[in-house]
């Protein structure tokens, strides 16, 4: 016997009571919560964990947004090699970890328009000046990116503000202007790497 799966009865009428819409909306609705749902049971497969907070839109209809549940966050596939490469280099690993997600969402593949590459986001000189050879390798990539971090710290008297700061806009940039530059995108980045450690200290994973 076939059977049709809750998208196919969707998109045929068969369910949700969506046949004869006249235009309300209703059918994308159900099709929007059959795909979610999906995407849920697939994370669920892959061992993430989500929950789907509803919030209420102007237009009276509800959206839902993806989030990860406290106590339960990770960043991509890569928290060991993040926390290896912390302890190496006798870093705080929420620092390390909150570095990954902000470059790279925790994206091991991540490429950006400047060219930095893999997890930390490493731009090639970088990369070879802390001994990287492959950088979409999650372990080299978590590693540099992590001994770099070291660098700028070590250079900066271990104020963690500044070392992040030259880690997006280069050392020179931070000795330049005495502290974090007056970069728009290297203050929003110090902000949010710091905001994100705290997220991943609270959640205590």
């Amino acid at each position: 016997m076939v059977t049709s799966s809750p998208l196919q009865d969707i998109l045929s009428g068969r369910n949700h009571g969506v046949a004869g819409s006249g235009g309300d909306g209703s059918a994308l609705r159900a099709i929007h919560a059959t795909l979610v749902q999906a995407a849920l049971d697939r994370a669920r497969r892959l061992g993430i964990s989500l929950s789907l907070p509803i919030r209420s839109r102007t237009d009276g209809a509800m959206a839902v947004g993806p989030s990860v549940r406290t106590g339960e966050a990770r960043v991509g596939s890569f928290d060991d090699e993040l926390r290896v490469a912390a302890a190496r280099e006798g870093l705080d690993p929420n620092l390390v970890r909150a570095v990954a997600k902000v470059e790279s969402g925790g994206n091991a593949h991540a490429v950006s328009r400047a060219g930095a590459k893999g997890l930390m986001q490493l731009m090639d000189g970088t990369a070879r000046s802390v001994g990287v050879t492959d950088s979409f390798d999650a372990a080299q990539n978590a590693a540099g990116g992590a001994k770099y971090l070291r660098q700028m710290l070590n250079r900066f008297g271990g104020d963690v503000t500044r070392a992040l700061a030259a880690y997006n806009a280069g050392p020179g940039a931070v000795e330049k202007y005495g502290g974090v530059p007056p970069y728009s995108e290297t203050q929003g980045y110090v902000r949010r790497v710091l905001q994100t450690r705290e997220q991943l200290r609270r959640a205590g994973t």
